[in-house]
C-alpha cells in the first residue's frame, strides 16, 4: 500500500443508521413495486439500494415487512398534500382545478400498476390480512380535504360545496385515468372546465331559430 492510498482507505464512507437504511430501502423498492408487482425479488431491492442483500434483514424481520413499508410510503398523500397546498390561492379558480386535477392524476397514473398489485394473488402473502399505513382509500381522502380547501375562498360561487366539488374532480380524474371516457385525451384543464361550465358550448347570441 502506497502513502497516497492510505487516505482514501481512511476516508471509507461510514455505514448508514439504521433509519437512513430503512429509508433508502423503502426508496428503492418503491418503484421496482411499481415495475415488477409484489412478487419483486430482494436481489433486486439490494442492487437499486446499493447495499447487500442480507442488509434487507438487518434492517426488516422479513421481505413482506419491507414491501409492507414501501407501500405505506407509496400511498402516502403528504406529497400530493403539499403540491395541492403550493398552488397559490390567488389563482382563478379554474386554473386551480386544472392544476389540483394534473397533480392528482399524475398520482393515480403513478400508482396504478401498484393498485393492480394489490389485487393480484401476491398481495394474500404479502399482507396476511393487515392492512398497512397509507390505505389507497384512506389516503385519497385526504387529497379530497386538500382539493376542498383549495376550492372553498370560491364556494360561495358554487351550486355545490367545496367538497362535493373537489370528489366530482377527482371521479373525473379517476374515470380519465382508466379510459372510462373515452379514447379522448383530457387534460386538467379540460376536466376543469368540464366541471365547471358543462358540456355546453359558450352561448354566441343566436338562437336554433
Amino acid at each position: 500500500m502506497t502513502e497516497q492510498s492510505a487516505p482514501l482507505l481512511r476516508r471509507r464512507s461510514p455505514p448508514l443508521p439504521p433509519e437512513e437504511r430503512r429509508a433508502a430501502l423503502i426508496a428503492a423498492t418503491s418503484p421496482l413495486i411499481r415495475m415488477h408487482g409484489l412478487n419483486v425479488p430482494t436481489r433486486l431491492i439490494a442492487e437499486a439500494a446499493g447495499v447487500a442483500e442480507g442488509t434487507i434483514f438487518r434492517v426488516f424481520p422479513d421481505k413482506n415487512a419491507l414491501l409492507r413499508a414501501a407501500l405505506a410510503h407509496i400511498f402516502d398523500p403528504a406529497p400530493a398534500v403539499r403540491m395541492l397546498r403550493d398552488i397559490p390561492a390567488c389563482y382563478p379558480l379554474q386554473v386551480r382545478l386544472a392544476a389540483a386535477a394534473q397533480i392528482v392524476g399524475h398520482r393515480m397514473a403513478a400508482n396504478a400498476p401498484v393498485i393492480a398489485a394489490l389485487r393480484s394473488p401476491d398481495a394474500v402473502a404479502v399482507l396476511n390480512g393487515d392492512p398497512f399505513d397509507g390505505d389507497p382509500r384512506a389516503s385519497l381522502n385526504v387529497i379530497v380535504d386538500a382539493v376542498a380547501d383549495l376550492i372553498r375562498p370560491d364556494e360561495h360561487r358554487l351550486r355545490r360545496s367545496a367538497h362535493t366539488t373537489a370528489q366530482l374532480l377527482i371521479s373525473l380524474v379517476v374515470l380519465t385515468s382508466r379510459g372510462m371516457l373515452g379514447p379522448e385525451h383530457l387534460t386538467g384543464g379540460d376536466l376543469a372546465d368540464l366541471l365547471l361550465h358543462g358540456l355546453n358550448t359558450p352561448p354566441t347570441g343566436e338562437g336554433p331559430c
